[in-house]
């Protein structure tokens, strides 16, 4: 019966670790790409009008340097505008804004709070109808200079749906730091890049997100989960709508330096996301199959595999299984299955690592490496206890530092 456990466990892990080195395969066989709005005679028309919607919370100390990197975007001005939504704010926000002579919207409600009740409201109104399509922004955020131009030439080809590559501004900073920009660039690098490749869909992540206008109109934003972008996502994915990754245009976060910072964001994240992942996984690959739709299938599983550090905690259990089943059986079924166990870890071992050496290394990340395996612990325990915990979760902004 323990064997039988142990198989069944090592077949998931097996699927799991097949899925990514899969992906991660097509990436590296495949021909060196050169960003692909160069390559095909694509002279930069700048056709689409775009509206940015940055929502804010109390973001008085970083929203200068987005609407700063805003301000120097290389696109005629008359064809994008920028808007901030001064959600709840008790500072300088909406001042601030308004000095980069953004458009401020102020939103008063102290019970409906969150990212996702500030862009429900938002597109109640309609300022974002007379564009063709709509820019998200995070308030801390970074937007490359051609990014737009980037959108506009993937819109005129047909998608409807964008998620920009968003890149860590600030990997070399501390172990924690290092280790979420490593998993980071492995999602865009190892995953999202080469399921869009495959014309598979991803999923949305909050910021540097381009939904064109038609797509609104036919699907109204309705998401206000604390996974606010996940949930309109796999609204789209139901519907037939593909979400395109952008590899050719990122905007830059920072990302989580010390444990206060990534205890509250990966605990929302990790909350929201299992939530829907218990409610919709299944329901999603049954929901794929029976209307022969591959992007449900596949977003359906995608939900189950999404965290990477309860993917590596269920496959060391495994591990640790095979090995004290081995120890105290001593039989040949025992044997295999430790070789089995020794083999996909191995090889899961070998995709992370390769996720370092692509993100590229230096004394300084060696160090840094060398530290990370006590933020993985934090990690690790953070998806755990919010995959344990029920009930609903409010909405708590990230700590953000000058």
């Amino acid at each position: 019966m323990i064997q039988l456990i142990i198989a069944i466990m090592l077949v998931f892990s097996y699927l799991v670790c097949g899925y990514y080195c899969f992906l991660a395969y097509f990436v590296l066989v495949r021909k060196t790409r050169q960003d692909c709005y160069k390559v095909e005679g694509f002279e930069g028309n700048k056709i689409h009008t775009f509206a940015v919607i940055i929502p804010a919370h109390n973001e008085e100390l970083g929203i200068s340097r987005t609407l700063n990197s805003c301000a120097v975007i290389d696109y005629p001005r008359e064809k994008f505008k920028i808007f901030v939504i001064a959600d709840n704010c008790s500072d300088r926000t909406a001042d601030i804004a308004r000095t980069f002579n953004a458009t401020v919207l102020e939103r008063e409600d102290k019970e409906k709070t969150g990212k996702g009740f500030a862009l429900e409201w938002a597109f109640r109104q309609e300022f974002w109808k007379e564009y063709d399509a709509t820019i998200l922004l995070d308030a801390d955020c970074i937007i490359d200079r051609i990014a737009l131009e980037v959108f506009d030439y993937h819109l005129t080809k047909g998608s409807k749906v964008l998620q920009a590559n968003d890149v860590a501004s600030n990997p070399d900073i501390s172990p924690i730091s290092y280790l979420v920009a490593v998993g980071n660039f492995i999602e865009n690098e190892l995953f999202y890049t080469p399921k869009s490749d495959l014309g598979l869909s991803v999923f949305l992540r909050g910021t540097g997100v381009v939904i064109s206008h038609d797509i609104l109109i036919k699907y109204p934003w309705k998401a206000n989960s604390l996974v606010e972008d996940l949930e309109y996502s796999l609204d789209l994915i139901r519907a037939g709508v593909r979400v395109q990754f952008v590899r050719e245009a990122s905007v830059r976060s920072q990302f989580p330096e010390m444990f206060s910072e990534l205890n509250v964001q990966r605990t929302r994240w990790a909350k929201g996301s299992f939530s829907v992942g218990k409610a919709m996984g299944w329901k999603l690959i049954k929901e794929g199959f029976a209307s022969k739709k591959l992007l449900v299938v596949d977003a359906g599983w995608t939900l189950f595999i999404n965290s990477r550090p309860l993917v590596f905690l269920q496959l060391f259990l495994t591990l640790l299984a095979a090995t004290v089943c081995q120890v105290v059986l001593k039989d040949a079924a025992s044997f295999y299955i430790l070789l089995a166990a020794l083999f996909v870890f191995t090889a899961q071992v070998s995709y992370v690592l390769l996720g370092f050496l692509m993100m590229g290394l230096s004394q300084h990340r060696i160090l840094l490496l060398l530290r990370t395996p006590l933020a993985m612990l934090d990690l690790t325990a953070i998806s755990v206890r919010a995959w344990l915990q029920t009930g609903h979760a409010k909405w708590i902004r990230t700590p953000r530092r000058k």
